[in-house]
């Protein structure tokens, strides 16, 4: 038995990247004070994943590490890419957000002597008054645990 050559037939097809993606989990909000934080992504094909911000006046981020300096109140949007490699392709870029704000502080007063001095600069149509000192003890306040304490002040400047 005997065969007859075949005829060639040509095929074309293409080979695409694989696709990757990123995981980033939502940023919990943080305080001015702290000065910055670390966010952590990765992406499916353990490559590299690098980090930037769109907001540049609230904060920043060195690119690699992670790590994000807080500069201002406001939102800051962390941005995260995967470049892709000969094999993989770029994975679709994933941002979050998140609230900075500032640290809340508080004025108390401890029992002691408190001095406060007042002075008026003059101006066209007045003098300079004379400065003027009083002091005064500041003692325990009055109110409970449940209750915030508070002074009250004499005119003569006793608590």
């Amino acid at each position: 038995m005997t065969f007859a050559a075949a005829a060639p037939v040509q095929r074309s097809f293409t080979v695409s990247k694989a696709p990757q993606t990123i995981t980033f989990a939502p940023l919990a909000d943080a305080t001015l004070n702290i000065g910055s934080v670390f966010v952590f992504a990765t992406s499916s094909t353990g490559g590299p994943v690098t980090f930037s911000t769109s907001t540049a006046s609230v904060c920043t981020t060195s690119g690699t590490g992670g790590e994000v300096d807080l500069i201002a109140a406001g939102t800051c949007t962390v941005r995260t890419d995967q470049g892709g490699t000969a094999l993989d392709a770029a994975a679709p870029t994933v941002t979050r957000s998140f609230a900075v704000t500032k640290a809340s502080q508080a004025i108390t007063f401890a029992g002691g002597t408190c001095i406060v001095r007042a002075s008026q600069a003059g101006n066209g149509t007045y003098a300079p008054a004379a400065a003027v000192t009083r002091q005064f003890t500041v003692g325990s306040p009055v109110g409970t645990a449940s209750q915030p304490g508070y002074w009250m002040l004499g005119a003569d400047g006793r608590v």
